[in-house]
């Protein structure tokens, strides 16, 4: 995990974790069906995780899509700058061009599997077009 995965723009909104998120920051989470946070799974995202608990009901910090600030992500794949973002089914952001994939943000850097990259979280509700 890239060393700038943990600087954000904004004040993290808290959450509690569904699971161990403890190694997670700068990957995409999603809300249970119990309001808890866990792990965003392959097209479905809400936001960025700032900072992760270590076990299930731990607190934790985040950064929720359609915020409109820029966040540091983890990349799954290579994503070019302007790339629209979802998340691969381990919670890493890559670039998709499907209509069905949920959108969390944009890139506003080049990244790779081997770096993070910058996105700006333009919101979870939108869908590819």
């Amino acid at each position: 995990m890239g060393t700038q995965a943990t600087r954000f723009q904004m004040a993290p909104i808290p959450g509690t974790s569904g699971a161990d998120l403890s190694d997670k920051e700068g990957y995409g989470y999603k809300i249970d069906t119990d309001g808890t946070i866990i792990l965003a799974t392959a097209a479905a995202v809400d936001g960025v995780i700032h900072k992760g608990g270590v076990a299930s009901g731990d607190q934790v910090s985040l950064l929720p899509a359609g915020c409109g600030f820029m966040a540091y992500v983890i990349c799954g794949g290579n994503i070019n700058e302007g790339d629209e973002l979802t998340t691969d089914a381990a919670g890493k952001f890559i670039a998709t061009t499907t209509s069905t994939d949920q959108i969390v943000g944009q890139a506003h850097s080049d990244g790779s599997t081997t770096s993070d990259c910058q996105a700006i979280l333009t919101g979870a509700e939108r869908r590819y077009q």
